[in-house]
């Protein structure tokens, strides 16, 4: 009886784990100091330039950290500890299903002292294999779209090509409007995985996906191509995750 009891809970909680990582990005790295020793116990602060958000942890043993499951959007970073002068360094831009690796060499010296980092080198993915395409906001407004449907726009995806017809647009009476089909790498279309905001955004009777939201709402998707991690499931051709605009600290909107 205990473990029928609990097993509904472990699926609810794995679902949950798993929906965190499709929307989200990462940042992690190494402190050390200018000889390259590891600084442990070095006081890491992350936070959201447009919303004021933050997220604080230290360094391990190692001088090594994680921060996981972070919204997408602009952040800037803060690393201090004792003996060394105060890191900042801003313009980190995370986008979905991305890992950042940014590494911080401290200097020795008042920790009153702020070193600023304003121009940083090209932010490289080096914690995941998995080769993807992101469309960005400036894309999603700037692009012609004719029917105002952002999902077209997963053809600038190498590799991503319209299936049954030129534009992917699907017919079928039992499909819902602005359903599209797509093939990755020549795989069928049902092969492929559709998630939004984190959660599963597809027709399970034909395994395919619902429509996108108008593009107002939309903030940037990621098309996934190869390599894919084992949260997408069965769905081995590829995966198109779709992040929605959040508030800001900014009053904002839209009229069309």
């Amino acid at each position: 009886m205990t473990v029928l009891k609990s097993f509904p809970f472990l699926v609810v909680f794995a679902a949950v784990c798993l929906a965190q990582t499709r929307d989200t990005a990462a940042v992690f790295g190494v402190v050390s100091d200018s000889q390259s020793a590891a600084i442990p116990g070095a006081t890491v602060t992350l936070t959201n330039t447009e919303t004021g958000q933050a997220r604080k942890l230290p360094t391990n043993e190692s001088g090594q950290y994680l921060l996981p499951s972070l919204p997408i959007g602009s952040y800037s970073i803060f690393v201090e500890h004792a003996g060394f002068k105060r890191y900042e360094r801003t313009g980190i831009l995370l986008q979905a299903n991305e890992n950042v690796r940014v590494d911080i060499a401290l200097e020795v010296g008042d920790i009153k002292t702020t070193i600023s980092i304003v121009d940083a080198p090209t932010q490289v993915d080096t914690r995941s294999s998995t080769l993807k395409e992101t469309v960005d906001r400036a894309r999603v407004v700037e692009l012609p779209l004719n029917g105002r449907n952002a999902a077209d726009l997963a053809l600038l995806a190498p590799g991503v090509t319209a299936f049954a017809s030129n534009n992917g647009d699907v017919g079928s009476n039992i499909r819902p409007r602005g359903t599209k089909e797509f093939s990755v790498n020549g795989s069928r279309n049902n092969n492929v995985r559709f998630t939004l905001d984190g959660g599963e955004n597809m027709d399970n009777l034909m395994n395919s996906n619902l429509a996108f939201p108008f593009p107002a709402a939309v903030q940037e998707f990621s098309v996934e191509t190869a390599n894919m991690g084992m949260e997408q499931g069965n769905s081995g051709a590829g995966a198109v995750n779709v992040v929605t605009k959040s508030g800001t600290n900014r009053v904002h909107g839209d009229a069309f």
